[in-house]
């Protein structure tokens, strides 16, 4: 389960050094819900494929640095 770890955590961490709160990232990418960026935060679920682009592109990261595939 190092990736749902991951996920949530480097998660988290692109949205803390935006400032935003969860609130303010479901406003910035409509597909993800603040109830669901609290779950994926706190490692009890994680993002479908779409929601997982779409927050990678918003905080200009690739996808497999999203779900801890990659380093950087």
């Amino acid at each position: 389960m190092k990736r749902v770890s991951t996920f949530g955590a480097r998660l988290k961490k692109l949205r803390m050094e935006k400032g935003l709160s969860q609130l303010q990232l479901s406003e910035d990418v409509p597909s993800a819900k603040k109830s669901s960026i609290s779950e994926w935060e706190l490692k009890i679920r994680t993002p479908n494929l779409e929601t997982t682009i779409d927050l990678a592109e918003f905080f200009g990261v690739s996808v497999g640095y999203m779900v801890g595939v990659d380093e950087d």
